[in-house]
């Protein structure tokens, strides 16, 4: 076999087999109609008939929340985790996961302090009367947040966090290839698991297949069913009153991996896409990969740092290349078999679902 000598021959030449696919995926979900002042007051005066707002009207909602919670965790007998600082929560689920029998469940319910977003009543005068009167703002807190790890039949690993503190909003994680693995264990189609790829597939054009059926509706279904199956900090009453959830898309990742017949094409082609690209965070060069006119200066310049990421950790070379809030990722690394896996991921926030 002749060695490749570009990155075009690599391509080309030496790439086993090709997985394109939704990879990390965070949707955030919130009431939105509770995300501004006026719609909070509508909240509480207009429809639960109080005569005015206070955050003290808040607390007994966090309290009955969080009391839920732990009705759920004990008649469950699950684990409750407190998380401490700086504490790896993807390393406590990892250890969960070893032990699990693959059916869909809650695996652990954790808890830590984190600081956000929360709506608090102070005082302001008015300027004619002198008068005091409450008022609505926005500050940060270090309140607790409530991770539900869990384990779905399609979907494979997730884990739900809801915000403690009124409005409770939260995120949801899940990963477009644990999805695609589950759907193959369910077809019966072999396959040899990495990290976050594939490193060996019994049958390509089924696999991608599968990653390209994983679709927007069958996201918001498995949100849906999830946030149904938990504790809701918000009563029937308020449902029926238009309280509902709005899932935007908080991240998501592109990946397209590519498995190389052997370590040295890898290198090879990773030397040489480096070398050619070491320039490509460059204003002129990201125009032209992402086919949009770049402005540098005046009230309409193109927002971003326009840069280029090298590094090397251990052997494994890495290439990050940032346009707005796109980040490009290229990476190599060897599985067991002596595969090569390249990975791009593209970074994008945007809104995707909404109910």
């Amino acid at each position: 076999m002749t060695l490749p000598r570009t990155a075009a021959q690599v391509l080309s030449d030496h790439v086993v087999f090709e997985v394109r696919a939704v990879d990390r995926l965070l949707l955030s979900f919130r009431q939105p109609r509770l995300q501004y002042g006026s719609g909070i007051h509508g909240f509480f005066c207009h429809h639960r008939g109080n005569r005015y707002v206070s955050s003290a009207l808040m607390h007994p909602m966090t309290e009955m929340f969080a009391a839920d919670i732990h009705h759920y965790v004990d008649a469950r007998d699950l684990d409750l985790v407190h998380f401490a600082k700086g504490q790896r929560k993807d390393q406590v689920a990892r250890e969960y996961l070893e032990g699990h029998d693959g059916g869909e469940r809650i695996l652990f319910v954790g808890r830590a302090q984190e600081k956000t977003r929360v709506w608090r009543t102070g005082q302001r005068r008015d300027a004619v009367t002198g008068r005091r009167y409450p008022w609505l703002a926005r500050q940060s807190a270090m309140v607790n947040h409530w991770y539900f790890y869990g384990f779905d039949r399609d979907f494979g690993p997730f884990y739900l966090k809801f915000g403690g503190y009124f409005p409770f909003t939260g995120q949801i994680y899940l990963n477009g290839h644990e999805y695609a693995k589950q759907q193959c264990v369910k077809a019966g189609i072999g396959f040899t698991a990495l990290d976050n790829a594939f490193g060996a597939v019994e049958d390509t054009a089924a696999v991608q297949d599968i990653c390209d059926d994983l679709t927007e509706e069958k996201i918001y279904r498995f949100a849906g069913k999830w946030l149904a199956r938990l504790p809701h900090p918000f009563t029937a009453e308020d449902e029926d009153a238009d309280y509902h959830w709005e899932l935007p898309v908080q991240q998501i990742e592109f990946a397209t991996t590519q498995v190389l017949d052997r370590p040295l094409s890898g290198r090879i082609f990773f030397e040489q896409l480096i070398r050619d690209n070491t320039g490509i965070g460059r204003p002129d060069k990201v125009s032209i990969v992402s086919g949009r006119q770049i402005r540098r200066l005046g009230k309409g310049r193109t927002p971003g740092s326009f840069r280029t990421q090298v590094i090397t950790d251990g052997v494994a070379p890495y290439l990050y290349l940032y346009y707005k809030k796109t980040q490009v990722k290229q990476y190599m690394n060897c599985d067991v078999r002596s595969h090569v896996v390249s990975e791009y991921v593209d970074r994008r926030f945007g809104s995707m679902l909404k109910t």
